[in-house]
């Protein structure tokens, strides 16, 4: 059964809030059932990563067009179209992410879920969930601070805005990301204490201690096809930005 249990689904909160301010989920939740995502909910995406597209257009046809265009820095210049080319590919390789790998993303959870309630140390979980709740806020604060004050020096304040947003969403993938990948940590160091404490006194705890190990491992392997391509792209847009 493809059931998330309250306590998962707590944990999750924040990490599905970050996916549907990209108009890009994974899956749904529904009725406490982990389920694919829709055929409205693709299209939503598809229409979502148009519009975005269609606005780093927009601003990169406002700065040709700019009557100061020719005083632009050349590498200003390069950054935008550098941008509007490759942010159009990203958006459609996150489209291709969340359809193809759907079941993969769901599969992830409900495995993760199971080690989940074997190593589940309360504690650390609240302080895990708390802490995600604490790395949204502080990343939707300060992009809102950066986009407006951006905002305000610039010429073009729709389209300023537009922008802005278009690049902070790829900055809050790779914070889920790194989210995800803090989960499976943890999640490993839970265990390596409960195999430590010796808290399983018979042959059947034994086996299933082993199999949340191979759980964990599956759900590396899970990560790692789940976000590997969205991971490289972040790598190479960085990698451009610092070489101008």
């Amino acid at each position: 059964m493809n059931t998330v249990d309250k306590d998962v689904q707590s944990m999750l909160l924040p990490l599905n809030l970050m996916q549907y301010l990209t108009f890009c989920p994974k899956y749904r939740i529904k009725d406490n059932f982990i389920i694919p995502n829709s055929r409205v909910s693709y299209f939503i995406s598809a229409i979502a990563s148009l519009i975005f597209m269609f606005i780093l257009e927009t601003f990169y046809y406002q700065i040709l067009k700019s009557p100061d265009f020719d005083e632009e820095p050349a590498y200003l210049i390069a950054c935008t179209t550098y941008d509007t080319l490759f942010y159009g590919f990203g958006y459609t390789l996150n489209i291709m992410d969340s359809v193809i790998r759907s079941k993969k993303n769901i599969q992830f959870i409900l495995t993760f879920q199971r080690v989940h309630r074997l190593v589940n140390i309360e504690k650390c979980f609240k302080n895990f969930v708390v802490w995600n709740w604490i790395i949204i806020t502080l990343f939707l604060t300060l992009q809102t601070l950066l986009i407006t004050v951006f905002c305000l020096l610039s010429d073009f304040f729709d389209a300023t805005v537009g922008y802005f947003y278009v690049l902070a969403i790829f900055d809050l993938s790779i914070v889920y990301a790194m989210r995800v990948l803090k989960l499976l940590e943890n999640t490993t160091v839970l265990w390596i204490q409960v195999l430590n404490s010796h808290q399983f006194g018979n042959l059947y705890d034994c086996k299933k201690l082993f199999q949340a190990y191979v759980d964990i491992l599956q759900c590396y392997d899970m990560f790692k096809s789940c976000f590997q391509h969205f991971v490289s792209f972040y790598q190479a847009k960085c990698f451009f930005h610092v070489m101008f």
